[in-house]
């Protein structure tokens, strides 16, 4: 049993943590644990997270650990989730992972701690899974889902410059996709800045947007201050040199 119990946890890449939470689910006392600590194939990197000894933890891995192992409803968006899938002028990974935190998840004080993620506890659509895909067994945002949360972003965590250079690259989003994530959207200034960002680009998807049914709400939306105002979204964005 013991034999087997060990080989379990030697099928786990040395890059993703372990919680305690799961393992305990699957059979795995705290002596059993500790003795693999001692013994040196565990690494206990916090109070209920191990690691097996190893390569440093990969940032995508601790999100699919989180997603898998605690089932807590994260996902890898914005300009990363972009990066991720090549549709990015901008693959900065000394940048830190643009995370969305969605429901009443909880996380602990060592996920926090974390130096590479940026934690984005934002509500954005009404239907929180919509529009998400998975790039090797991690749940991470599509393009079109993407862009409407970098537009969250800007300016303090994203760059106005960045979402449109990014657009350029993107000729052929989903036009019933990003049609059902725009009337989802809970986000006046996020819908506002896309839509006016996907309107400088002009490509062929954006004239197919039913913007009728987008609800933009009423009165300006400033990003900046002594931004430049763009009349027909009623937004100030920052200017471009």
């Amino acid at each position: 049993m013991g034999c087997k119990m060990i080989k379990d946890i030697l099928r786990y890449s040395d890059q993703m943590p372990l919680f305690y939470k799961y393992l305990k689910g699957k059979g795995y006392s705290a002596q059993l644990l500790y003795r693999y600590t001692k013994s040196g194939w565990l690494e206990k990197l916090s109070k209920g997270v191990y690691k097996k000894q190893g390569q440093a933890l990969s940032p995508v891995l601790v999100v699919k650990a989180l997603q898998e192992q605690l089932q807590l409803e994260i996902f890898i968006g914005a300009q990363t989730a972009m990066a991720l899938q090549n549709k990015s002028h901008y693959v900065k990974f000394d940048q830190k992972y643009q995370l969305f935190v969605y429901s009443q998840a909880r996380l602990n004080g060592w996920i926090k701690s974390l130096p590479y993620f940026q934690f984005n506890k934002i509500t954005l659509f009404t239907a929180p899974l919509t529009g998400l895909t998975e790039l090797e067994g991690v749940r991470i945002s599509s393009l079109e889902r993407a862009f409407i949360e970098m537009a969250e972003l800007v300016p303090d965590n994203a760059a106005y410059d960045e979402l449109i250079n990014n657009l350029e690259l993107v000729p052929n989003l989903r036009t019933e996709l990003l049609q059902t994530l725009l009337e989802g959207c809970l986000s006046i200034k996020a819908k506002r800045l896309f839509l006016h960002a996907a309107d400088k680009v002009q490509h062929k998807w954006f004239a197919r947007l039913n913007l009728g049914k987008v609800s933009l709400g009423k009165g300006p939306r400033q990003l900046v201050k002594k931004g430049v105002y763009d009349k027909k979204y009623n937004i100030y964005v920052p200017k471009v040199d």
